[in-house]
């Protein structure tokens, strides 16, 4: 997003002080990673980025670990920069699962009807709703709904700690893994559709990537613990500097335009 096209002040009043409540995450939560953060923000005594969410439809779009975490401190609100998940610039990705464990394809075939593809063509996982690539081979696993067997999937694989792949390195990455689990192209329009029936996806299922981000409101839990005047006070100090998109912060990768907070 351009300076041109909308101003910082512009930008920054897009973030909304929300009830922890009044939002749901989309996919369930990782405990280690839930643990860890809740144990950063009381040590910080800080929340340092608002968190990605469609406030007027409920729906978290990226931050779930960071709502649980606030929700488990009994911390009242959360800063939230508040996007329309169907009109807004988002690009939705997927995650896959990377394993080196060669006992990961036996115990799909254990658990699931499966069914290998005869010729190997990487464009192929596109149009297979779950699959798996084992050694150069991919194999269909038609089950259900790709979602709820991905869930199955993924408890069942739980004690074997996968790496999550973009789903834009697969091409880069496949050399890296004897055992890949993929699963077809989504839309946002499907995710809010499951979502609005009740159901939690699994764990980084969906890879959000939205026209731009802030990062670094570094906003006090005491104020997140008061009332949303206070937080909306502290806001309004803020300018922001533009550090562009494919950039590194804290080892983690944004592709999207990030933008950092500073007074």
């Amino acid at each position: 997003m351009s300076n041109d096209s909308e101003s910082h002040s512009e930008l920054l009043s897009r973030i909304e002080i929300v009830d922890v409540y009044s939002i749901e995450p989309h996919e369930e939560y990782i405990p280690e990673i839930l643990e860890k953060l809740v144990h950063d923000i009381m040590v910080s005594k800080v929340l340092k980025d608002p968190i990605l969410a469609d406030v007027n439809r409920g729906f978290v779009i990226d931050g779930t670990h960071r709502l649980l975490a606030l929700r488990k401190l009994n911390i009242r609100y959360i800063p939230v920069l508040n996007l329309d998940y169907l009109k807004e610039k988002i690009l939705l990705g997927r995650w896959f699962r990377g394993f080196n464990n060669p006992d990961v394809l036996k115990i799909i075939e254990k658990n699931f009807d499966v069914r290998q593809i005869n010729k190997f063509d990487i464009g192929y996982i596109d149009k297979l709703s779950l699959s798996i690539i084992y050694n150069k081979c991919i194999y269909e696993i038609p089950l259900g709904e790709w979602y709820v067997s991905l869930k199955n999937i993924d408890r069942l694989l739980k004690s074997f700690r996968p790496d999550f792949i973009a789903d834009s390195l697969i091409h880069e990455k496949i050399d890296e893994y004897i055992s890949i689990i993929c699963y077809r192209k989504i839309s946002r329009n499907e995710i809010l559709n499951i979502f609005n029936r009740g159901f939690k996806f699994s764990y980084k299922t969906t890879r959000h990537i939205p026209s731009y981000r802030i990062l670094g409101i570094n906003m006090p839990i005491k104020y997140l613990m008061e009332d949303k005047d206070r937080c909306y006070s502290y806001l309004r100090g803020f300018k922001l500097r533009n550090v562009g998109r494919g950039v590194y912060i804290d080892n983690r990768y944004y592709e999207e335009e990030v933008y950092i907070a500073f007074k």
